[in-house]
């Protein structure tokens, strides 16, 4: 029987059935290669960060607390005159706050010395705030870190006295800074506050809030600039300071 029903399949022309057996696990093969690359793709296509993520990065976003209101000016000290026979000298005194977007660098405010040849910004790359100089403002701001000091990676600027530069570029190779070099001191306004009562899991507790008018939060402001890293940082690694907001919350 088995012999006769093989003469009438080859004389009907139709295929045997071990050549559709091959047919059906090439057509299962070509599915699982399109449904894997479909994966991939959706991967892919994936952000690449999302405010979830800040706690894994936080040893790099930790120090993006956002610029401070009450802070409008930082003064460097301790730094030598000469390094190498170079003058540094210029690393030393006031840099002013600047936080129109025209003086933001990687969604940092800026602070400059008064004759604007000189600047303090934060560099991304780097994870670290350095001391530019107007020649390479352009390069810093496309991310590069070009400076003449720099702070450790992961300091953060307006912790001044708790942080400082630590080391100074002497014109072909960098120079570590001793304790006493480097220091930052921040100076903060006396702003009016006035204090606000706000209730919390059935407890009162007084909040200090800056006496300030409101307005819209324009790009590059210090608002703006604080709205950013709550959604980047703020809402992943501290929700409890946003009781009413969610990490998938926008601007």
């Amino acid at each position: 029987k088995r012999q006769l029903r093989q003469q009438q399949i080859q004389g009907t022309g139709l295929p045997r059935v071990g050549l559709g057996s091959k047919m059906r696990w090439k057509v299962t093969f070509v599915a699982a290669v399109i449904l894997g690359l479909g994966l991939v793709a959706v991967v892919l296509l994936l952000p690449k960060s999302s405010p979830a993520d800040a706690s894994r990065s936080a040893s790099l976003g930790r120090r993006l607390l956002g610029p401070r209101h009450d802070v409008r000016k930082v003064t460097l000290s301790g730094f030598p005159k000469q390094v190498d026979g170079n003058e540094r000298s210029f690393l030393n005194g006031a840099f002013l706050l600047h936080t129109d977007p025209k003086h933001v660098v990687d969604d940092r405010e800026t602070y400059w010395t008064k004759d604007k040849m000189f600047y303090i910004f934060y560099c991304k790359a780097a994870d670290q705030w350095r001391v530019g100089t107007t020649s390479s403002w352009s390069q810093n701001r496309k991310g590069e870190c070009r400076g003449y000091a720099t702070t450790a990676s992961g300091a953060e600027l307006l912790d001044g006295g708790k942080v400082r530069f630590v080391r100074v570029w002497s014109g072909s190779d960098w120079v570590q800074l001793n304790g006493n070099s480097g220091i930052i001191t921040c100076d903060r306004d006396e702003a009016k506050a006035e204090v606000t009562e706000v209730r919390e899991k059935n407890k009162t507790v007084e909040l200090t809030v800056e006496q300030q008018d409101c307005q819209d939060a324009k790009k590059g402001s210090a608002c703006y600039l604080a709205v950013i890293w709550a959604l980047r940082y703020g809402l992943a690694t501290n929700p409890q300071w946003y009781p009413n907001l969610k990490v998938t919350a926008n601007f």
